[in-house]
């Protein structure tokens, strides 16, 4: 007894090499004390040596076969395997020999892992009026009211794990999950920080913090916690696309079009960011690059006239002047009423000298409401005579 009463001091004090040993030194004069294998295997399962636990474990309950200790222990190393419907078996085993708190929460928290919130709550609730701070009850109880949609319960149960114990970042994280349910995502990033704090590590939760940040469109806060967590994730191209817009509105092109491209890492075939990013490049002079956006717009939707009449802007930049025609001539067969592009198929034969033809299309863009300066219609007239 004397051995048994130190093995488990020095387990409660991490001292588990010597807690093992006294358990050993009891084995050597008795080797049918149930409760020491159950103890031997304790300290095995904090070790996360699942495979000896479960030999120490399978030793106490042959000895002990209503040993509840032994198979909510048993039920533990399941849990820790991630193999939970072993693990309802087992606690379920031990709640029919003896109904305690631990093998309850320990049931519930395993039907929790398998989303089955209903039963984790009917579980959680026994063990929660049985031990009202049970702290680790309490945080699986706010998971499966999550879970469920009862936000104010799960809001209630985190709050009192963090009253109970205010180190432990999981309940702020919970809590944090729950305000964002509720959309009141500036609580929910208070929450999230402080989870961080107390756990620097914990992705999920700084992912959940950037995705808050997203939604009160705070966009490089929520870059700077969701590129650490998930750089390919659809939000972080999202960010990037509405960063590029802005660049864009502000001519900073070179800008826009980085930002365009970063977006288009998880935006594929998005007509929209490569037609912006088109207009950038021709900006900046980059035409090729231009061009073959445009042509990528078109692959997606060959209809699309404003794509026919840019990719012929690039091209007429690039000299390529036979090709500026052909996409402003299937501009205007797409959309006759295009007087941009009548203005501008009309722009390429003035400088080619073709002015009989320059002057037919400036003036179907004038029929059509386009604005041609007054000298260059003037010019053109003559040029053409």
């Amino acid at each position: 007894e004397v051995y048994i009463a130190r093995a488990k001091a020095y387990t409660n004090i991490g001292k588990y090499e010597l807690a093992l040993q006294d358990y050993d030194r009891v084995i050597a004069i008795n080797p049918n004390i149930a409760e020491v294998y159950a103890g031997k295997g304790d300290i095995y399962i904090i070790q996360n040596q699942f495979d000896k636990a479960e030999r120490e474990l399978d030793k106490a309950a042959k000895l002990d076969p209503k040993s509840s200790g032994a198979l909510r222990l048993k039920a533990a190393v399941s849990f820790k395997k991630g193999d939970y419907k072993k693990a309802i078996e087992d606690y379920t085993a031990a709640i029919k020999i003896e109904p305690s708190s631990e093998a309850y929460y320990g049931r519930g928290a395993s039907y929790v892992k398998i989303t089955d919130p209903k039963n984790a709550i009917n579980d959680l609730d026994k063990a929660i009026q049985k031990l009202p701070n049970h702290v680790d009850a309490r945080l699986a109880r706010g998971d499966a009211r999550l879970m469920v949609g009862r936000l104010d319960g799960a809001i209630e149960d985190y709050s009192k794990a963090i009253e109970l114990a205010p180190q432990n970042p999981d309940g702020y994280a919970g809590r944090g999950q729950a305000y964002t349910q509720k959309y009141d995502f500036k609580k929910a990033i208070a929450d999230f920080d402080k989870a961080l704090q107390l756990n620097p590590e914990d992705k999920a939760t700084m992912y959940s913090r950037g995705k808050a940040y997203y939604e009160l469109n705070d966009f490089d806060k929520a870059l700077a916690d969701l590129e650490k967590t998930a750089p390919d994730d659809i939000i972080v191209a999202r960010i990037y696309y509405e960063k590029a817009r802005e660049s864009h509105a502000k001519q900073d092109y070179r800008k826009a079009v980085e930002e365009y491209s970063r977006a288009e890492k998880s935006i594929k075939d998005n007509h929209a960011l490569y037609m912006s990013r088109g207009v950038c490049l021709t900006a900046i002079g980059e035409y090729e690059k231009a061009i073959k956006d445009f042509t990528r717009v078109l692959e997606i939707n060959p209809k699309t006239v404003e794509a026919y009449g840019n990719r012929g802007i690039a091209y007429q930049y690039s000299g390529n002047n036979a090709k500026a025609i052909a996409d402003f001539t299937k501009a205007i067969e797409v959309s006759p009423s295009s007087s941009w592009n009548y203005y501008n198929r009309g722009g390429v034969y003035y400088k080619m000298k073709e002015y009989k033809k320059a002057l037919a299309d400036f003036e179907k863009a004038q029929e059509l409401g386009f604005q041609i300066p007054q000298d260059l219609m003037e010019d053109c007239r003559k040029k053409a005579k």
